[in-house]
């Protein structure tokens, strides 16, 4: 199967992990084209050990993380969404990205492990972290 007939199926659900940890669209648009050109340049940079999505996933936190801004939560809070954004942002970073891979893109704990590349035990308590987070008086937050 062709790399575009692997990816393709994914990049729907990508644009919607990348909205919700971006923020906006257009930002969360900017990595997965970035992560797309990556594909392009280097058709052997997926994991093929891993299932296709969980790489593609992958490699798009890769391109996510070697941005050194995207290390700390920078949201604007604005529009329909802004309840939304502004739960999401209550949670940092790395357990953020657990939380959307589990409970928005439904991915198992053990896929959420091998994307973010830590043991299954590590996966489960970003998830868990990120609960306490959301749920922590305002006051209480660590951004």
């Amino acid at each position: 199967m062709s790399i575009s007939n692997t990816v393709a199926p994914h990049i729907p659900f990508l644009r919607r992990f990348a909205r919700a940890l971006a923020g906006t669209q257009a930002r969360g648009d900017s990595y997965v084209v970035a992560t797309l050109e990556t594909i392009l340049a280097e058709p052997g940079c997926l994991d093929a050990e891993l299932n296709p999505k969980v790489a593609l996933y992958k490699l798009f936190l890769r391109e996510w993380c070697s941005v050194p801004a995207n290390s700390h939560v920078d949201f604007a809070i604005v529009g329909d969404e802004a309840s939304a954004v502004r739960n999401l942002a209550a949670i940092s970073v790395k357990p953020r990205i657990a939380f959307l891979l589990y409970a928005v893109e439904s991915f198992t704990p053990k896929e959420v492990a091998q994307t973010l590349e830590c043991s299954e035990q590590e996966a489960l308590e970003l998830i868990d972290r990120s609960g306490v987070e959301i749920s922590a008086p305002k006051s209480a937050r660590a951004y």
